[in-house]
């Protein structure tokens, strides 16, 4: 209360006195602020009345003026008057001093003044200083002389060089260099507050308006020209006549002589030039601030102690807007106000005669690499590569853009970039002085202060001894040589690591680093480094240089680098300094490591943590080793961010609440951060409640499961799949298979049909041209029963060789989808159609190639006459990239030849409908099914494919790309139960124990636990499974979750695969049922788990399509996105589904929100946070072609594509998918 009454009393007692009429109205605005703090506001009424109680009697008439004008001046409108009034005072005295300023200025040299020879050109549409322009001064052109144009910012100008316009006369003075701008009040350009020309009749007259020899052209500035200069319209419409018509006394302020023609015509009429070029006065006060000026040829200033690296400068003169001239003393340099980055004003000209601070724009973005963008209400510096923000100065109270201090907003808006020196000195694991410069001078990190304090931790870590001497030894590239050390810790880790061995290229300098629990890792570490060298960069290490310890001084390491041919380079015993780099970049580490813990409190138990981040910000730091670059830079190629960087042991809280045990448990608990993670994009986080290690390593939780428990047998029926001895293994080389008269004669029927096909013409060897290498392939074919069928070889193109735009362009083949598949069987069944199966010999072969190319020679059938001759291809050849896409074009176009329509939905069907006949054609690479309305339209399909191709007809269909089909009275069934067998073969899983489910129910698969030891196995075995889903959709949704880790396999998804394997083991007979039954309508089943994924918290969508009573299309998938309720991710699952069904007549969905948001568009609240596009589902309700109903979740078949079921549930629904076992065999037609 008493700072509220002293502010008051304050208020009410300040006198003008002296002071300028700025600084008493900026001490009184200043008490008025700071009343309003103290929630004592003082509006601008109380203001103004204020300031007119203390003005001296010298301002009487504008004290009338104002206290008479309805509505009552605003303070910024009210001290825009008083500064007029006070500038009009001043010419009362007499000055002899011309110095006058503005924000249009001119520069130019003392020799250029002196001979009146350059000329200036001017754009007319000068850029106004409100637009978002970016960078230098709007569209000033500037001739090649010595005379730069600084021109007024905030206003729309038309300046007249030496030419003439039509229209306009020539404003050139004679004998002074460089016209002054000329206002016009154009269309599109601002026009003049009636504020600023209010009671122009109280100036008085100043001699320097009166004409002479050679003033009678300027006045205040302004060249008079004897031709009218063009008024606007649109500004005498805005005009007030009041502030228009001047007593005829005296002339206006700025405006024209009485012996010269008024503008336009109207000699009553004038324009008041201070709001033209408002920041020019005849010396009123001097203004501190620095003002951007887009149109300023050079930066200028009158306060020289600003400056610093001043030089003098006697010979340079500026230009001002009245046309004056005033000298230039002092060229100095100085940084930008109020700036956290070093953004320079160089070659700034120094003038005790100016009044203004003048920044030019150009000069400023080009000095600095920077953009500068204008708006309303202020301007925003921004570096010109990364677009990032520098600097914001907000104007809102002035009219033209100051360098401000950063208001409040700016300050928050700017608070992720520049933060303090300390902070960024903890962020980058405390490094060197001079690197922290560097990074700060590049700009790739903002500091709001400089000042460095003394870092505690440094001083208590960082002690060292004084360097070893510098070796001369020289590499010119990545992984020429290799340092390597060991270090062990004092102390075991909290993940029980007890050393690490560090790898440290010479030439990128970048570091490795890898925690070992025992020394003898360190052989496998450093073989599981050097594949990684090799994969990933292409090269190998030339030379590996290490101390003489026994890790590396064993027999494993010598015979290993002898094998491979690396050199090694041991130092001597006892001599540390000849394995130095290694010694110090372990004193560098240790040092950060060190310092890190002590900084975070943390115990040294989490040394490996503190290890594995100050790695990661060691490879990221310049190095002096390389001339202050980065080794991340050196290696990759390009410059690091700094962004994701946190201060280690720092306390953090990440969002838990996917993982909350409930919705009214805590989303966030208290962490310790232990810095970025190495196989995540994520940071890793200690919880200081429940001290869980940052990895932990994860253990199977679910007990074992027995046949006892699940009440599962063994299956009756045993396979043999043993090879008889009499059967010619493959071979492993041409000339192996050309001993052998199996494989021989195998060769022979191929080469047979290539001739006959005229394949190729042997033709000399072009000299440029790429020629394509080959090779023969071999494989043994077996029926549906596991019987030998054939030898077969075939000659393959090795078209990886093949250059793209050369010797092929597009490759692209469709095949036919499984869902096709298993529609037009479950049509054909329904109508008792035959199914037949056809096999097309070396289809590849009978595509025609567009491109030229050429191969050598097959193996062992090389021509004797010419060996040295290649084989131009006329055909198409198993294994060129453009062999696929050949023989599809090849075999479509015939069969439109036929009346065959290629389906929109799937390009690899093909039907022919002519009144009662219909034929459905089933195309994948070679393989056809054919179904058709009656078996004399089978037989002629056969007996045209057969006139064009050499074909197979395998009769009925039984074995369709390894599904075998059997045929009965009740359907047709579908099964791969040889395949499934040989996946227990390869997995080693042939005597396994069964079980009942496929997936837990329990347990949801995660990333953590130990890596696989095989993840090839692995991938393997899960893409065998997947294409096992062709007739097994019971094991959609397991199959599904073990191929989500197929990048990363860890022990607790090798254990779902196996469980996999196990219930396959106890089903191997079951398979896909496709009975006869009525067609007229599409059925399908949706459902969601949501959230079900632990890590990302996305949901799993499945569902299911029935045709009439069979099961044709189904999926298991996890949605893309993550879902904010149950209702969104089941409405995405009716999304996805809807995308390639769109002709479903009913849709089930257990979850009656999603059923709601599909038909009813009110449902506002519940569909904000979904994507619009979903709502597409809408759309398919409303024309008819979805039905979206309830369903219990009971009857909900589509629960077993989204989850881990019991085991009751899990056969019930088994069942409802007709997965069974095979019907009894009986002799049945296809």
């Amino acid at each position: 209360m008493s700072r509220m009454l002293q502010l008051q009393e304050q208020f009410r007692n300040t006198k003008k006195g002296t002071l300028s009429i700025t600084d008493f109205c900026h001490n009184l605005k200043n008490l008025a602020d700071a009343l309003a703090d103290c929630d004592s506001k003082i509006d601008d009424v109380e203001l103004v009345m204020q300031i007119l109680r203390q003005l001296p009697p010298s301002y009487h008439s504008i004290v009338d003026v104002i206290t008479n004008t309805k509505p009552f001046h605003s303070f910024l409108e009210a001290k825009n008057m008083f500064l007029l009034h006070e500038s009009r005072e001043e010419f009362v005295e007499p000055h002899t001093d011309t110095s006058l300023t503005s924000s249009a200025a001119m520069y130019s040299s003392a020799q250029s003044a002196l001979n009146g020879k350059s000329k200036n050109k001017f754009n007319k549409g000068r850029n106004n200083g409100r637009s978002a322009s970016k960078g230098g001064g709007g569209n000033t052109n500037v001739s090649a002389s010595s005379h730069s144009f600084a021109g007024n910012q905030g206003h729309s100008q038309t300046y007249f060089g030496n030419s003439p316009t039509p229209g306009h006369a020539p404003s050139v003075q004679p004998g002074l260099l460089g016209a002054p701008p000329m206002p016009s009040f154009g269309t599109g350009s601002p026009q003049p507050s009636p504020t600023m020309l209010s009671a122009p009749q109280q100036l008085p007259a100043h001699p320097f308006h009166q004409p002479s020899v050679n003033s009678h052209q300027y006045y205040y500035g302004l060249p008079q020209s004897p031709t009218p200069m063009p008024v606007s319209p649109q500004f005498m419409q805005h005009a007030q006549p009041s502030t228009l018509v001047p007593p005829p006394a005296q002339p206006p302020f700025g405006g024209p002589p009485p012996h010269q023609p008024s503008f336009g015509g109207h000699a009553s009429q004038y324009t008041d030039l201070s709001s033209v070029f408002q920041a020019m006065s005849v010396q009123p006060p001097q203004d501190n601030n620095f003002y951007m000026d887009t149109g300023a040829s050079r930066h200028m200033t009158f306060n020289q102690g600003t400056m610093h690296s001043l030089t003098p400068c006697n010979s340079s003169f500026i230009q001002v807007g009245n046309g004056a001239v005033v000298p230039a003393r002092y060229i100095g340099q100085c940084k930008l106000p109020f700036s956290p980055w070093p953004l320079m004003l160089k070659n700034v000209l120094v003038s005790g005669k100016l009044i203004k601070n003048l920044i030019s724009v150009r000069r400023f973005t080009i000095d600095n690499s920077v953009s500068v963008e204008f708006d309303p209400f202020g301007f925003t510096v921004k570096d010109l590569k990364t677009g990032s923000f520098l600097q914001r100065c907000d104007s809102d109270h002035h009219d033209l853009y100051p360098v401000l201090p950063p208001s409040p907003q700016s300050a928050v808006a700017s608070a992720n970039v520049a933060v303090s020196f300390d902070v960024w000195h903890r962020r980058l694991g405390h490094p060197g002085a001079a690197v922290f410069q560097f990074l700060l001078s590049r700009k790739f990190i903002a500091c709001s202060s400089q000042n460095s304090s003394l870092c505690h931790a440094c001083q208590l870590g960082k002690h060292c001894r004084l360097p070893f001497s510098l070796s001369a030894t020289k590499t010119s590239r990545v992984f020429e040589l290799i340092h390597s050390d060991l270090w062990t810790s004092p102390v075991t880790s909290l993940s029980g690591f007890k050393y690490y061995v560090l790898f440290l290229d010479d030439y990128s300098h970048f570091l490795w680093v890898f925690p070992l629990r025992a020394k003898s890792e360190v052989f496998s570490v450093f073989k599981t480094f050097r594949a990684y060298v090799l994969n990933q960069f292409k090269t190998d290490i030339q030379l590996f240089q290490c101390d003489n310890g026994r890790e590396f001084n064993n027999q494993p390491f010598l015979d290993f680098f002898k094998t491979h041919g690396i050199k090694i380079r041991f130092s001597c015993p006892y001599t540390s300094q000849q394995n130095g780099k290694a010694e110090r970049t372990i004193r560098t580490i240790n040092n950060t490591l060190r310092t890190s813990l002590i900084q975070a409190f943390l115990p040294p138990k989490f040394w490996v943590e503190a290890l594995l981040s100050a790695v990661h910000t060691f490879n990221l730091l310049p190095s002096t080793t390389i001339q202050y670059k980065t080794p991340f830079e050196v290696l990759f190629g390009f410059f690091p961010t700094y962004s994701h960087l946190r201060v280690f042991g720092c306390l953090c809280y990440p969002n838990t609440s996917p993982t909350s045990a409930h919705k009214l448990a805590p989303r966030s608990s208290a962490c310790v951060y232990l810095g970025p993670s190495t196989d995540h994009r994520g940071y890793r986080c200690l919880d200081l409640i429940t001290q869980k290690p940052p990895a932990p390593a994860a253990t199977s939780g679910h007990p074992m499961t027995t046949r006892s428990r699940t009440g599962s047998l063994k299956p009756k029926q045993i396979f043999n799949l043993s090879v008889t001895s009499d059967i010619s293994p493959i071979p492993r080389s041409t000339a192996q298979a050309m001993c052998d008269p199996h494989w021989r004669s195998a060769m022979d029927a191929e080469m047979a049909a290539i001739l006959s096909n005229y394949t190729w013409d042997l033709v000399p060897k072009p000299s440029d041209a790429n020629i394509v290498g080959n090779r023969w392939l071999f494989r043994h074919k077996f029926d549906s029963n596991g019987r030998l069928e054939r030898y077969k070889a075939r000659l393959v193109a090795q078209g990886f060789s093949q250059q793209p735009g050369l010797d092929f362009d597009d490759t692209f083949s469709p095949v036919v989808k499984p869902a096709t598949i298993r529609t037009v069987l479950s049509i054909s069944i329904s109508r008792n159609c035959p199914i037949h199966q056809l096999d097309v010999k070396n289809a590849f072969l009978h595509g025609d190639l567009t491109e030229t190319v050429y191969m050598r020679q097959p193996p062992g059938y090389v021509n004797n006459s010419f060996p040295d001759h290649v084989c131009r291809l006329r055909k198409a050849l198993y294994g060129l990239k453009q062999a696929p896409r050949a023989w599809y074009h090849h075999f479509a176009v015939y069969l439109s030849t036929l009346g065959f329509l290629s389906s929109k939905t799937d390009t690899s069907l093909f039907t022919y409908h002519r009144g009662s006949d219909t034929i459905y054609l089933l195309l994948y690479v070679d393989d056809i099914i054919l179904t058709a309305s009656s078996p004399t339209l089978i037989s002629m399909v056969i007996s045209k494919l057969s006139s064009k191709f050499p074909m197979s007809d395998l009769g009925p269909l039984s074995f369709f790309l390894g599904i075998a089909a059997s045929r009965s009275k009740s359907g047709l069934f579908l099964s791969q139960s040889a395949f499934a067998q040989e996946i227990l073969a390869r997995a080693d899983m042939v005597s396994c124990n069964p079980c009942s489910t496929p997936a837990d129910t329990r347990t949801k698969l995660a990333v953590d636990g130990e890596p696989v030891p095989d993840p090839t196995l692995y991938r393997s075995l899960a893409g065998a499974l997947q294409y096992l889903t062709f007739t097994r959709p019971d094991i959609a949704y397991a199959v599904q979750q073990v191929c989500l880790f197929m990048h990363d396999p860890r022990l607790p998804h090798l254990n779902a695969l196996k469980r996999i394997l196990r219930y396959l083991k106890g089903t191997l007979s079951h398979g896909l049922h496709i009975k006869a039954s009525v067609v007229d309508r599409l059925v399908a089943y949706s459902d969601a788990d949501w959230a079900g994924c632990p890590n990302t918290r996305r949901s799993t969508s499945g569902f299911c399509v029935y045709l009439g009573d069979n099961l044709v299309s189904w999926s298991s998938k996890r949605q893309h996105v993550v879902s904010r309720s149950s209702a969104e991710a089941e409405y995405r699952g009716i999304a996805n589904l809807c995308c390639p069904l769109s002709r479903a007549t009913v849709v089930f969905c257990d979850n009656v929100s999603a059923m709601y948001l599909a038909s009813n568009p009110v449902q506002h609240q519940r569909t904000k946070h979904v994507e619009i596009d979903l709502h597409f589902v809408r759309e398919r309700v409303a024309i008819g072609h979805v039905r979206v109903l309830h369903v219990p979740s009971a009857y909900q078949y589509a629960d077993i594509f989204t989850k881990g079921l019991p085991t009751s549930l899990f056969l019930d629904f088994r069942n409802s998918l007709n997965i069974r076992l095979p019907p009894d065999q009986t002799t049945g037609v296809c």
